[in-house]
């Protein structure tokens, strides 16, 4: 139960990183 509620903690942060991510490089191609 723990460990679940780690992880789907984790996918949410990393979501929203990778949404903070994307608004940072709109006008710019990814480096990779």
């Amino acid at each position: 139960m723990i460990w679940n509620k780690i992880k789907t903690n984790n996918t949410s942060q990393m979501l929203e990183l990778l949404k903070s991510l994307k608004k940072k490089t709109l006008n710019k191609p990814l480096p990779f």
